[in-house]
Order: C-alpha cells, then sequence, then structure tokens
C-alpha cells in the first residue's frame, strides 16, 4: 500500500499527512489508559473488571476528542498549515474507535487467540488499503492518507466486535478501576515516553524542516519501521501473555527470552542488512526517482530496526518481573537522550536527525536494555551473544555477497532493476545456505510449519489451520 501511494502521491503530501498521523500513537496510548497491562497480566479477572475498563476508557476517550477538537487550530498553527485543522479531528476521532475496541482485544490476547487478531489485522488492512489507494487516485491527495487511516481504526473496531463473544455488561465498581490504574500507570507513562521517543522526531522535523523534508523522512518510516512491526509483532504478542504465565519460572523465562530474541534477529537481521545494501536500486525501481532523498534516511533507519530488535522484547520481561518502576525510568533516559540528540541532528537537516537517533540508540540505549534484561533474568550478556552468534555471521556473510556482486553488476552495465531482483535472490539464497551451517536452529524450528505452508500453496490453507 505505501509503494502503491508513494507513486500516487508528492513527499509533501505524506509530509502533512504525518504531521498530524503521528498523533495515532498518543490516540491509541490515550483511549487505551493502559488497562491493556491489567487485562493481560493481571491473574485473574471478574466481570465487574472488564465492564469497568471499557466504561471507564470509553468515557475518557469522549472527553479526550473534545479535547482534541478544541485544540485542533493550534495544531494546525504549531505547523503554520490551516489546512491540517480539520484533518487533525478526522484522526482524533480514533479515540472513540480505538476505546471501543481495547478490552475485546486484550482477551482475546490473553487467551492467545492470536488467529482471530491476525484476521482482523488482515481485514482492516485490506479495506484501509482500498480507501486510501481509491482516494490517492481520485485526487484527494493527503486526505487520502488520513481516510485510509480512518478506515484502518473503524474497520479494526467492527471486525473485533464481530470476532470477541465477550460484551460489556452496565456494571462500574470503583474498586476494580484502582485495582487496575495501580498495575497500569508506570506501564502507561512508559509507553507514553516511548512512544514520544520514537516520535519527538517527526514532530521536530515537520515543525522546523518543512512538509517536504518530513514527506522524505516518513517514507523511511512506513518502508522499515511500519514492517518491522509486522515482522515482529506475531512474536512479541506470543510471548508477553507467555512471560506472564511463567512469571513464577525464572529458568523458563530466560529459555523464552534468548529464544525470542534469536528468532526476531533471524528474520530482522538479514532484512535489513539486506536493505541497507540495495537500498539505491530498491529506491528507484519501487518508489521513483522523486524518492531518491530518502535512499540514505531509509538506509540508516534500517540499522536502528536492526538494533532495536535485540531489546524488542524488553517490555515483556519488565511487566512480567514486575519491574514497570525500572521501565518508566529507562524510558525516561530513552526519551530524554533522543529529543537531545534530535534537536542537535536538526542543523543538519533529516539526515542529521536520523543519525542522532542511530547514534543514541547503537550506544547507549539499546546496550543499556539488553543489561538491564540479562540482569533481571540472572542471564550472561555473553549468552545473549551466543544464542544469536550463528544469525550475526551468516548475515554479515549474506551482506559482503550481495555488495560485492551488486558492485560487479553495475560494472557489467545492469539495470537497478536487474540488480535488484539478482541481490535479492543471491542474499536469500547465501542466507539460507550459511545459516543451514551456522544456525541451524533456525530451520528446526520451521519445520513444524512447512506442512501448512504446502497446504496453503496448494489452496488448503483453511483444512491445515483447523487440523493444526
Amino acid at each position: 500500500m505505501t509503494v502503491v501511494l508513494a507513486h500516487l502521491l508528492s513527499p509533501n503530501d505524506f509530509g502533512l499527512a504525518g504531521m498530524v498521523l503521528l498523533f495515532t500513537g498518543v490516540i491509541q496510548l490515550l483511549a487505551d489508559v493502559g488497562f491493556s497491562a491489567s487485562l493481560v497480566q493481571l491473574p485473574s479477572l471478574s466481570e465487574e473488571d472488564l465492564s469497568t475498563a471499557f466504561w471507564a476508557g470509553l468515557a475518557i476517550a469522549v472527553a479526550l476528542f473534545a479535547t482534541a477538537f478544541a485544540v485542533a487550530p493550534y495544531v494546525a498553527a504549531f505547523y503554520h498549515a490551516p489546512q491540517l485543522r480539520w484533518m487533525f479531528v478526522a484522526v482524533a476521532a480514533g479515540f472513540l474507535t480505538t476505546a471501543l475496541s481495547t478490552t475485546q482485544a486484550s482477551l482475546l490476547w490473553r487467551r492467545m487467540d492470536f488467529r482471530a487478531l491476525e484476521l482482523r489485522g488482515i481485514f482492516a488492512t485490506l479495506v484501509s488499503a482500498g480507501v486510501g489507494i481509491g482516494a490517492a487516485a481520485a485526487g484527494l491527495g493527503t486526505w487520502s492518507l488520513i481516510l485510509q487511516a480512518n478506515a484502518l481504526s473503524v474497520t479494526s473496531m467492527l471486525a473485533i466486535w464481530f470476532l470477541s463473544p465477550w460484551r460489556p455488561h452496565l456494571l462500574f465498581a470503583t474498586r476494580s478501576l484502582r485495582r487496575m490504574a495501580g498495575f497500569s500507570g508506570n506501564v502507561l507513562f512508559s509507553r507514553f515516553l516511548d512512544y514520544g521517543d520514537r516520535n519527538a522526531d517527526n514532530l521536530l522535523v515537520g515543525r522546523f524542516l518543512g512538509a517536504t523534508a518530513l514527506g522524505i523522512y516518513s517514507i523511511g518510516y512506513s518502508i522499515i519501521l511500519v514492517p518491522f512491526g509486522r515482522l515482529v509483532d506475531p512474536i512479541r504478542n506470543l510471548i508477553i501473555p507467555a512471560m506472564a504465565a511463567l512469571q513464577a519460572d525464572l529458568t523458563a523465562m530466560r529459555v523464552l527470552w534468548l529464544r525470542g530474541v534469536r528468532s526476531i534477529a533471524s528474520v530482522l537481521f538479514p532484512a535489513m542488512a539486506g536493505v541497507i545494501v540495495v537500498c539505491p536500486d530498491f529506491v528507484r525501481v519501487i518508489l521513483g526517482d522523486r524518492w531518491t532523498p530518502a535512499t540514505r534516511i531509509i538506509q540508516i533507519l534500517a540499522w536502528v530496526a536492526l538494533i532495536q530488535s535485540v531489546s524488542f522484547l524488553s517490555v515483556a520481561v519488565y511487566q512480567s518481573r514486575d519491574r514497570s518502576g525500572v521501565l518508566l525510568k529507562l524510558s525516561a533516559l530513552a526519551f530524554t537522550l533522543d529529543i537531545c540528540s534530535f534537536i542537535i541532528g536538526l542543523h543538519w537537516g533529516v539526515r542529521g536527525v536520523a543519525s542522532a537517533y542511530a547514534i543514541t540508540n547503537t550506544f547507549v540505549i539499546v546496550p543499556t536494555n539488553v543489561v538491564m534484561v540479562a540482569r533481571m533474568l540472572e542471564c550472561k550478556v555473553t549468552a545473549l551473544i551466543a544464542e544469536v552468534r550463528g544469525v550475526i555471521e551468516a548475515t554479515l556473510f549474506m551482506a559482503a555477497a550481495i555488495f560485492a556482486l551488486r558492485r560487479f553488476l553495475e560494472l557489467e552495465g545492469l539495470g537497478p532493476g536487474s540488480r535488484l531482483a539478482i541481490g535479492v535472490g543471491a542474499g536469500l539464497a547465501v542466507y539460507a545456505l550459511v545459516s543451514w551451517w551456522r544456525e541451524p536452529r533456525i530451520f528446526s524450528e520451521l519445520r513444524p510449519f512447512l506442512p501448512r505452508l504446502l497446504a496453503a500453496s496448494s489452496g488448503s490453507e483453511v483444512t491445515a489451520i483447523e487440523t493444526s
């Protein structure tokens, strides 16, 4: 969807939409009020707890939407873009749709009913893609991205009501509210800091460098960090409730964490390293020549995604070990460091901002997170390094091979399209062969899924899912 929209819209369109769409994460956090963490982690839940969470979240969402309506003119004035006023109001409607689906989604997550959650995601994404691309083709420009976001939110809400059997009752108890708020307070604040950390760069770029610069910067997020989330979210969504179930078994939690990090690394390390090497050809062929200034941004953010992948499961550990206070402190540290680095990086444009983000994560934030989690699980950092060593070796070998091949193909005069196709194919083959040698566990863990993949390819996916 992003690739198609990149051909239909300009960097300025993406930038204007990005100025208001960065508030969608804030909307999700505020509409949730941190209750989802309680609904997943608390050992027992009553109907009173569930209904209280639903009605409290909905009441807060209504109040927040009214507030957003009132401050919309000031948001437009902040960016010096009057046309953003009603776009911001449209995006703020997400307060209501998110609040109407958070409790049901949390219950499915608690029960580890990932099939229902993924069906919801697939359906909502397909509908929103049709809306966004259709609106862009009709010439609606920036509004096509706003409509796409709204379609995603509304469709997700409708789908979750269809898939979840739970319905709210007319119950509300202040003791339930206090119980959940007490558990979720630190988690909610840490999520705010984490979201601010990840989006302050967009806010600063849009305010001080303009819509076109933000469009170039945000396409890097859309191409790298959104797929990054899609790849690792299924693993994280499995491990968070699994960690909650293993709270009393430190050894099992340690094994699960190490395996989870290796699983994520086995996908993200080669994917992001490959993007870094083939990015110049990727941008020209897939996005088009007008997005060439985004090449270096995409490469830098690919490195950020790679390095962050080893700490992606940290939140699950903090919550399961009841260390939400430590999580809050580390989130505050990361937020402060990144804000300072973003401000400094603005002097060198969007590339400076992206580079500042990469530097703080590489040398401070991610290492600190990994060390803290390892201590909590009584695990040596060397054990984590040993766990991902084979993946690192296979990734380095693959990246070197693609780089050498790409240089050779350039000297032979092949165009970017041919270089991209050959490079991707060769990279997959090299990574698979070296992984078979250095990290065979990847294939042994994939083996149970092969029958389902084969069944899907022959049109029997539904039968395979039901059988499994």
